[in-house]
């Protein structure tokens, strides 16, 4: 009866994934019956359908919960294969939800045993290959797109191109070649289109094409681009879709001249909607590009407060390459300029909230920012009033009030 419930389990799982795939409205009610069945036994039949659907939907604590329940049975089975697989998905959950050590980790972990295996290491390459340009070291992340490329096609294996090219769009993206960009991009949608997938879930990927298109000057191919995102959003809203939409019409706005105050608004009014804690590079790419339309706008102080934030955001969860270009472009803002012991706005506004004994988690949901965020903020805000404790900082603002 047990090996009835489990099999039902995973054919319902298995159901749910091919219909979410096939553009079907996602039927939930079929996870719910399938882990219902289970038992809290996880199934190991397409067992990890329910967080790869729930890392796809930016549910990223119902996703972990379920790959480390679902690991602790694999490792006490001593299912050395099914670890490795494990292990690859809560990188990549990891990766998403901006918790980018932990997602070392699982990748170095999955690396070794996959070697051990010799399972091709395809997945867990490719997962180290995204954080290397998340982190800005993109000439490892573009051998690591070039060679899988040029091993997905040695291999016929349509899945590892489709990765790999979402991995050279972004790379070229990064290192400023749009052209190059949009090509990867295009063709990833092309590939994406011959195998029938009208929801590619884990692919997210489209914010990024309508960037380079922008960038490339193609704005009929970004206008594409948006309604393909639109799509998506309207077919499952998610996070992701939500804030990518909204930069997205930021980043149109300002190409075809117009006055993108409209969207700005909306921008800022998904920034709020979506949790702090939820897909912390995106959320801070939304601040760099508001940053960028406000500079273009020449309103520099909207433009210097988003920057410096969308910096803040960038340092926090290590985004070096991306934290590089907010200050570039707060370099191109001219006037006046912090000076090194002067609090920036947000630092100015977490310092305040953090004397008035708030933690920061609670700071964070005031301030609408992730509490790594916040720890960022506090540290450099220490460092400029040369303290060392929370205790100090009332003191110590008090003191700086009276100086100006």
């Amino acid at each position: 009866m047990d090996g009835d419930r489990a099999l039902l389990a995973g054919a319902l799982f298995q159901l749910f994934f091919q219909e979410v795939r096939a553009g079907l409205p996602a039927r939930t009610e079929l996870l719910d019956r399938g882990l219902e069945l289970e038992g809290g036994r996880p199934s190991w039949l397409a067992g990890t359908v329910p967080a790869i659907w729930w890392k796809a939907i930016d549910e990223h604590d119902r996703a972990r919960e379920r790959l480390d329940t679902l690991l602790r049975h694999a490792v006490a089975a001593g299912d050395e294969p099914w670890q490795h697989e494990l292990l690859t998905h809560l990188g990549e959950a990891e990766l998403v939800a901006g918790r980018w050590d932990a997602a070392a980790r699982h990748i170095a972990a999955a690396r070794e045993l996959g070697e051990q295996l010799g399972t091709g290491m395809v997945g867990e390459t490719w997962l180290g290959g995204t954080l290397d340009a998340y982190r800005g070291r993109l000439a490892a992340a573009r051998q690591v797109a070039e060679d899988g490329l040029r091993r997905a096609d040695e291999l016929g294996d349509p899945w590892s191109r489709r990765i790999h090219l979402q991995l050279a769009g972004f790379v070229a993206l990064s290192a400023g070649q749009a052209g190059e960009a949009v090509a990867a991009y295009r063709e990833l949608v092309a590939t994406i289109g011959d195998a029938g997938i009208a929801e590619p879930l884990g692919q997210r990927f489209e914010p990024d094409w309508i960037e380079a298109c922008v960038g490339a000057g193609d704005l009929d191919a970004a206008t594409d681009g948006l309604a393909r995102l639109a799509e998506r959003h309207a077919r499952q809203p998610r996070p992701w879709t939500a804030l990518g939409l909204a930069r997205s019409r930021v980043l149109l706005a300002g190409a075809t001249g117009a006055d993108p105050s409209a969207e700005l608004a909306e921008l800022a009014a998904a920034r709020v909607a979506v949790p702090a804690g939820a897909v912390p590079l995106d959320r801070a790419r939304c601040l760099l590009v508001a940053g960028m339309a406000h500079r273009r706008a020449r309103r520099k102080r909207e433009a210097r407060t988003a920057l410096e934030a969308a910096a803040a955001e960038f340092a926090a969860i290590g985004a070096g390459a991306f934290e590089a270009r907010a200050r570039a472009e707060l370099a191109r803002i001219g006037g006046r300029t912090a000076a090194p012991t002067e609090l920036t706005p947000t630092e100015e506004r977490v310092a305040r909230l953090a004397a008035q004994g708030r933690t920061n988690r609670a700071i964070a949901d005031a301030l609408f920012i992730s509490p790594k965020t916040v720890e960022a903020n506090l540290a450099r805000v220490y460092r400029k009033l040369g303290i060392a404790t929370r205790a100090e900082l009332g003191a110590e603002l008090g003191r700086e009030a009276a100086r100006h």
